[in-house]
């Protein structure tokens, strides 16, 4: 019972509608692409566990990407299953080629010839799991015990490990490893603890909600408005007959202009836009030709203060 769903987190869905806005040829870019790329192998490692998830009992509480308050700093769990014998901290990591362990207990993976150095994601879950149970603590909340793993999801990863904890594991394994810890734990809580327990978890939830531009030198002069082709990416858009047509591989979206105003909300963090400032984003011709393709969104206000309001279509 998914009780927390996976999503992508605010950062990764405004990185997803910069990127292919913005000039490349900054160094911001390279610096924001570098940055998608490590919320993308983070969302890919939690949907691969997805299917395990859904292999377990319906009562058994699931919660992705939990982000809580803990001894007085925030902490992130990829999923955490709560039920009546245990709660499992599981960290998904999704990287490829040849995984080893070094003398320090580092992560060193090695693909296309190149080596890259990672904390233990073990040493990662035990650290969730302390500030778990500060949360717990600090509310009086009765849990039973907290056991944790690390998952390596990618298909085309190689453990290279002797004598690997019995807890760091492939994809293949974690079914295994949970079935095992099922079958030799009893009930510590009852049920109705358990849900309690998750649903008190779910509250606690408080996403990061960080603005790009805050993080990075973002230049708005550098972001290029327009409709573009979901497919092409980079080519623009133009309208005829109640649809818009790819200028480059001539695919028709008759809701282009919708994904346009959502990459406008999570670019510049707005709920309303106006018609000027539509016309200055999309380059629509004229005043009237903006009120037309904008009206079927609800609006408030009058003459020069009226908005539409975008924050309904990701309501829908």
């Amino acid at each position: 019972m998914v009780i927390l769903p996976l999503q992508k987190t605010w950062e990764h869905e405004q990185l997803e509608a910069i990127i292919p806005r913005y000039k490349r040829q900054d160094q911001t870019y390279r610096d924001m692409l570098n940055h998608l790329r490590r919320e993308q192998a983070g969302y890919l490692g939690e949907q691969s566990l997805q299917y395990f998830q859904q292999l377990l009992p319906h009562k058994i509480a699931a919660l992705y990407g939990l982000r809580a308050l803990g001894n007085q700093h925030y902490f992130q769990i990829d999923l955490l299953l709560v039920l009546e014998k245990f709660l499992l901290i599981i960290e998904a990591k999704h990287f490829q080629g040849t995984i080893e362990l070094n003398h320090f207990g580092q992560i060193v993976q090695t693909i296309n010839g190149q080596r890259h150095v990672y904390q233990n994601p073990l040493e990662q879950a035990e650290v969730q799991k302390y500030q778990l149970q500060s949360l717990l603590e600090r509310h009086h909340i009765k849990s039973p015990p907290i056991h944790t793993c690390a998952v390596f999801t990618h298909e085309d990863v190689l453990l290279k490990i002797d004598n690997p904890p019995a807890n760091l594991l492939t994809y293949r394994q974690l079914f295994q490893f949970f079935q095992h810890l099922y079958q030799n734990s009893s009930p510590q809580i009852t049920h109705a603890e358990a849900t309690k327990l998750s649903h008190f978890l779910k509250a606690q939830h408080t996403p990061k909600n960080r603005h790009i531009f805050a993080i990075y030198n973002v230049k708005s002069d550098l972001i290029k408005g327009g409709i573009y082709c979901d497919d092409c990416e980079r080519s623009k858009m133009y309208y005829r007959r109640a649809k818009w047509i790819c200028k480059q591989c001539q695919k028709t979206d008759r809701y282009a202009l919708i994904r346009g105003l959502k990459e406008y909300a999570l670019i510049f963090r707005k709920t309303t836009i106006s018609n000027g400032e539509a016309r200055d984003f999309f380059g629509f011709p004229s005043s009237d030709t903006c009120n037309r393709r904008l009206s079927f969104l609800r609006k408030t206000g009058v003459t020069k203060n009226t908005v539409y309001h975008i924050e309904d279509l990701f309501k829908k």
